[in-house]
């Protein structure tokens, strides 16, 4: 009995299991899903992005076909497009969109984001255009230049936190969207005819030093 004991405490370490992030950033316009699509850094089991990794689509068009796919922090500098009715979970890291960048679909896809969401904009504009956006945290369209942050489509919902305009944030297509937080605009904010509505539990805010002018308002 002794001897058993002392033999399982001498092995007991080697079951301890450790979780490493790696670093994906994409090197052909492929599916999300292919391990061909990606050059990793770090540890990493399949060569597919997974919830502890860091990602970054740059110069390409990634076809995100994770079922579901998942990742800690992603950043768009090319195009993420749906083809397929498919979700990507991003966590706490959250999401990025630099100049240039965009989000298509010729279905709709949706796009879960956990932490804060930063697009902007300089000399080229950011297009979010088909898929259901629904970011937790603080969403912030910053532009600088002749860019803007642009909705460009009027299919799938757009759901965030709260949502800071210190640039330019122009609802090209009259999309309906909800802000379960507050509203900060010094920017522009063109909110064209798509209805605005404040959900969340707590009381919301309206303020900056820009005018916000809703066409329709609602306020669960």
């Amino acid at each position: 009995y002794t001897m058993k004991k002392l033999i399982l405490l001498f092995f007991l370490p080697f079951f301890i299991s450790f979780s490493y992030a790696a670093t994906f950033t994409s090197i052909a316009s492929a599916n999300w899903a292919a391990a061909t699509t990606w050059s990793v850094v770090g540890v990493d089991a399949n060569g597919i992005p997974d919830a502890d990794d860091n990602v970054t689509i740059t110069g390409f068009t990634v076809t995100m076909n994770g079922n579901p796919g998942a990742c800690l922090s992603l950043t768009i500098n090319g195009v993420a497009n749906w083809g397929q009715i498919r979700t990507t979970n991003v966590g706490a890291g959250g999401l990025t969109m630099n100049a240039g960048s965009s989000i298509t679909g010729t279905a709709t896809g949706t796009l879960n984001v956990a932490g804060a969401f930063t697009a902007t904009s300089a000399a080229a504009s950011v297009n979010i255009g088909r898929c259901n956006l629904n970011v937790t945290g603080t969403a912030t369209m910053n532009s600088t230049g002749v860019g803007s942050v642009n909705l460009t489509n009027a299919t799938g919902t757009k759901t965030f936190g709260n949502l800071v305009i210190p640039g330019n944030f122009n609802n090209a297509v009259n999309i309906p969207i909800t802000i379960n937080g507050n509203l900060q605009n010094d920017g522009t904010y063109t909110v064209g005819t798509g209805q605005v509505t404040f959900g969340g539990a707590a009381t919301d805010t309206i303020r900056g030093t820009s005018t916000t002018a809703f066409t329709s308002l609602r306020i669960n």
